[in-house]
Parts: structure tokens; sequence; C-alpha cells
């Protein structure tokens, strides 16, 4: 990702031999490390919103048990993930970049469940006790949880958890005959609507939204290839998705204000991951 202040990339090398952080310079140079690990592969997260301290994730001794750890100011690493024997992901940060949320399994090894975490003591609480589903995506206000099960690997189910009301039950909205995938790929940067993949209308899958006030579901995004992924700026002001198109990753960029798409030229053939936009929207940066 970009650095709150836009000059830097976040990213994971293993120019030591071994997986660590390091920022990259947006205007050219060399990749500074950012962590040095000797033995245990160290991946970046992200940056906080609003400075320069940052999230990495690594196991010990490659027992995939991965922590979450913050690297300070100063280099040092705080793990705030610490429950032996258990294993930790980022989920996302809130609007206000106050609140970090994260899965775990400490409670129990088959079950991850979702915790906010304040991003200045880093004090945490369960706010969804999971019995049975993927965690997939949370909205920047903190109300919505979009969560997955999977029945098979032809036909999945999608939900929604209402996490302003105590107590409240995952909520099927992805109701359908047969074998149908669902999966979810992010909230509307408005925390409006639920973006998510489908295949459920035709041989590939395509991208969907569903509208958390009205629940109005709408087609988003078609193509004769099967939809990769959807991906927002951080105001919506533009939006990516790509699709696999003959084992090629094609890329569009849309203008949602005048629905027309940004040229995007130069980018070689191949997989497209990792898209992220600078704060002022001015930039993209991608793996190819």
């Amino acid at each position: 990702a970009f650095s709150p202040d836009g000059s830097k990339l976040l990213l994971a090398n293993d120019a030591s031999g071994v997986w660590n952080a390091a920022s990259l310079p947006v205007a050219g140079g060399d990749p500074t490390p950012l962590t040095s690990s000797p033995d245990n592969a160290t991946y970046a997260v992200s940056y906080f919103p609003a400075d320069e301290r940052l999230l990495v994730t690594a196991d010990k001794g490659g027992n995939e048990l991965n922590h979450i750890y913050v690297r300070e100011a100063d280099g040092a690493l705080k793990d705030i993930t610490p429950a032996e024997k258990a294993k930790a992901g980022f989920l996302g940060w809130s609007d206000d970049g106050k609140t970090l949320w994260l899965t775990s399994n400490e409670r129990n090894p088959q079950m991850f469940d979702v915790y906010a975490y304040d991003a200045t003591t880093f004090a945490k609480k369960m706010i969804f006790k999971n019995e049975g589903y993927f965690a997939d995506a949370i909205t920047g206000d903190g109300k919505y949880l979009a969560l997955t099960k999977e029945h098979s690997s032809a036909n999945s189910d999608l939900f929604l958890v209402d996490l302003s009301k105590s107590n409240a039950k995952p909520e099927l909205i992805s109701q359908h005959t047969g074998d149908a995938a669902y999966s979810a790929y992010e909230f509307t940067p408005d925390n409006k609507a639920l973006v998510y993949g489908t295949d459920e209308h035709g041989e590939y899958n395509q991208a969907w939204t569903y509208d958390l006030a009205t629940k109005e579901k709408k087609e988003l995004v078609k193509a004769d290839w099967d939809v990769m992924f959807v991906a927002y700026s951080d105001t919506g002001k533009y939006r990516v998705s790509a699709v696999n198109a003959d084992a090629s990753t094609q890329l569009t960029i849309l203008n949602t204000a005048t629905n027309a798409p940004v040229a995007l030229t130069g980018v070689p053939a191949g997989d497209i991951n990792g898209v992220r936009f600078n704060r002022d929207e001015t930039k993209i940066a991608f793996t190819v």
C-alpha cells in the first residue's frame, strides 16, 4: 500500500534471502528494509492510516500460525496477537483510522472470530463469535460484516451480520437452488452496498452489488471471462475491476462519476494483483 503521505510503497521482498517488509520510494530508488528477520518470513500488511507505523505478519519456524505485529516508528515490533497456538489475520481499518479489525482462532482453533482493536492502545474486543463461517469484509463504519460458508467446491453462500445489533445472527442473502458459488469482494466506500462475486447467473463469475438498505441486488461487472476482483479508491471516485481473459488479467479503471474508463497503457500481459490507490487518488500501484 501507499504510505499516508503517498511518497512510498509498502511491500515485501526477499533480497536478504528471507521475506521481509520494505518501503520503496514512489519517485524511484532502492527499497529500504523495514524488518530484518533472519529466519521467519515477515510480510507487509498495511501502513497505519495517519502515520508511518505499520502492520506486518509472520509465523515462527514455518508453523503457519501467523501473528500480527505493529512496527513502531523506531523499528520495534510488538505482537498484538500473542496467543500461543493461534493464527491471526488482518480484515481492515475503520474509516476514521481509530480501529483495526483482525481475525483470530485463539478461542477455538477451528473458528476465526473477529476482533476490534484500538489503534492506539491495542485493547481488543470480540465483535463476532464465529460458528462456521469465513469473515471476508467489514464496512468502514464497522456496522456490517460479510461472511461466506462453503458447502462444497462448487456451492457456497453469502451472509451479512448487522454488528450494531446485540447478538445479531448471520442473515443469508444468497438464496439459490443447485450449485452456485459466492464470494465477498468488499463494501463500497460509502458503506451502502456489498460487492460480491457469483457464478449463479451464467458460466462465468460475475460481480454484483447488494444494497444494505433496500436489499436490492444489481449486476455490476459481467464479461465472457471470470471477474477476478473489484476494488475502489478511497472516496469511490474510481472503481477497478479485472477479468481473467484467457489466463491474462484484463484490468479496467472506471471513473464512477462519468462512467468512462481511464486509459491504462504500457502494462505487460500477465496476472495483475495488489491494486492500490494513493490517498489523493492521483496514482495507482499494482504487481504484474
